[in-house]
């Protein structure tokens, strides 16, 4: 739900009236349904201007109560599963191919939308990689999100597989991708962000270490590969190691 003045806009489904959409709340209590439709709509986002986004299946929608105007901002190929705004520009992650009835059979792709097309950025993303990449935040031009880059087999023998996921980066002016933090020892499932801060849900692949959140900086993402090449697993680990630093010499000095 979000809330622009006195009035609350959140989703709503009866079943009694077979009505799916999005509706207003009133200060004096009173409702008015906004959209209706025959999908869910999600991911309401309110813009500092008062207005609000919405996502309806393939459809990005913009409702501005001032003009009391609802109008659609980008219609994809497929499903949006997410979008984000920065520096005035629209980024989203959508499903554009594949049988609906057969997963491994999607395909996913990450980009910018500018005068109403799609630029992409990352494409061919499979249904297993993509799984935690809808929650992607951008900071300092990169966007962060968590990616299925490799697998390991299952240990029951069966031909199951294992994605493991792990924190990429993708720089939005020149596409490069890859590893953020480029550790193998460690998968993370879930993950959030706050500005320049991260936490993730983090484990070992063996076991040894107990479920636990980390937090690291996207300003020194690399400092975790630092850390894991020293042997620690914490910064609290770090000290009192004299015997890890080395002396950089400079040039005058």
């Amino acid at each position: 739900a979000v809330q622009s003045g006195d009035t609350v806009y959140y989703v709503y489904r009866n079943d009694d009236a077979d009505e799916i959409g999005v509706t207003a709340r009133k200060a004096d209590g009173s409702m008015e349904p906004l959209f209706t439709s025959d999908r869910v709509p999600d991911n309401l986002y309110l813009d500092e201007d008062g207005a609000f986004y919405f996502l309806c299946w393939e459809k990005l929608l913009r409702y501005d109560p001032a003009a009391d105007k609802l109008e659609e901002v980008y219609a994809a190929k497929g499903k949006i599963d997410s979008f984000q705004f920065y520096d005035g520009k629209l980024y989203v992650l959508e499903n554009y191919a594949g049988d609906p009835n057969y997963p491994d059979q999607w395909r996913y792709r990450f980009g910018c939308v500018e005068n109403g097309q799609f630029r992409s950025l990352m494409d061919g993303i499979t249904f297993n990689q993509v799984i935690n990449m809808d929650r992607f935040h951008i900071f300092n031009n990169k966007a962060y999100f968590l990616f299925g880059d490799s697998t390991e087999p299952s240990s029951s023998g069966s031909n199951y597989v294992f994605y493991n996921y792990a924190l990429w980066s993708l720089d939005l002016e020149t596409g490069q991708k890859g590893r953020a933090v480029d550790i193998d020892d460690f998968d993370m499932s879930e993950i959030a962000f706050d500005g320049a801060t991260a936490y993730a849900l983090e484990w070992d692949k063996d076991d040894t270490v107990p479920l636990r959140i980390v937090r690291f900086s996207l300003l020194r993402p690399e400092l975790r590969e630092v850390m894991a090449s020293l042997g620690f697993r914490t910064v609290d680990e770090m000290v009192g190691h004299p015997e890890c630093l080395r002396q950089i010499e400079v040039p005058g000095n």
